[in-house]
């Protein structure tokens, strides 16, 4: 996936110049910038990111992360954690209110992710008894919460 992009970007990086590209990216427009699976301490806010492109789910890096994805495969555990890695992704655009950064979605095992992480945040939703509306409206709040 990384040489299809990398065909078109001014930049590539990995975990180990990660660091340098994202000072980079916060001193001035480079143009396009790939950012190889990794989003743990990215900080692009303002200026340094108005476009981002997720491609694909993010993979597991290590030997543990990787043990863990196929052990729990299926698993709901395991679609919360993609979905997690998913939402993380998007979040290194908009760091603060003043922020804002479209995001493109791209993959079809990317849209499958989403739409799993969905369907099994509903599933875990139980509805409360209730005859009023204020207990429709809390079990609507929690299958909010469960999403995140």
């Amino acid at each position: 996936m990384i040489e299809k992009w990398a065909a078109y970007a001014n930049r590539v990086h990995y975990v180990g110049t990660m660091e340098a590209g994202v000072a980079e990216l916060k001193a001035g427009h480079i143009g396009l910038v790939v950012l190889v699976n990794k989003y743990d301490g990215v900080d692009l806010a303002g200026k340094a990111c108005e476009l981002l492109i997720l491609d694909g789910v993010p993979r597991p890096l290590d030997a543990v992360e990787q043990r863990e994805s196929v052990a729990l495969s299926d698993s709901p555990a395991r679609l919360a954690r993609e979905f997690q890695r998913i939402e993380q992704g998007m979040g290194r655009g908009v760091r603060d209110t003043d922020d804002y950064c479209a995001v493109l979605l791209l993959g079809a095992d990317l849209g499958i992710a989403t739409y799993d992480a969905l369907i099994s945040a509903c599933s875990l939703r139980q509805p409360e008894p209730s005859s009023t509306s204020a207990g429709t409206s809390r079990t609507r709040s929690r299958a909010r919460v469960s999403m995140r």
